[in-house]
């Protein structure tokens, strides 16, 4: 939903004003011996948004004070796969509302502007001028390999 790359981040979007900031869970700095750790400060100049440890998320919403939390909770009415929360396992100290953004969440994704209906039909043409040109080249008798 916010576009990042690392896995475990949380994300928060404040209603009021739009802005989001992200909670990243962070790697030992330890670690850097075998491989780069990213710190809040990489994590903030890569996406230009506000970045804390996920341990810092009680401290912020502490001083934010919210009047209510509203957490990505639902299940995949496709699958029936239940969308795996691992914030859920917390006691927020806020009132919280688990059962309204993922539906208006999914809802949005299935209304596509112009452009994005666009993009697709480039797609889908390109994949099949693609699947016409391979047809094209194989003779009889031949095998895909």
């Amino acid at each position: 939903m916010f576009g990042v790359e690392e896995p475990g981040m949380i994300g928060m979007i404040k209603c009021d004003t739009g802005e989001f900031e992200l909670f990243a869970d962070l790697l030992p700095a330890d670690l850097g011996i075998w491989m780069p750790i990213d710190t809040c400060e990489t994590i903030s100049a890569k996406y230009g948004v506000k970045t804390y440890s996920d341990k810092d998320l009680d401290s912020v919403l502490s001083e934010l004070n919210p009047s209510l939390i509203y957490l990505n909770y639902g299940t995949n009415t496709d699958s029936g796969v239940e969308k795996p929360t691992s914030y859920l396992d917390r006691t927020f100290a806020f009132e919280t509302n688990s059962a309204d953004l993922y539906p208006a969440l999914c809802n949005s994704r299935a209304i596509k502007m112009p452009e994005e209906i666009e993009l697709m039909r480039r797609v889908c043409r390109t994949g099949v001028n693609g699947h016409i040109q391979a047809m094209k080249t194989v003779k009889g008798k031949t095998h895909e390999w």
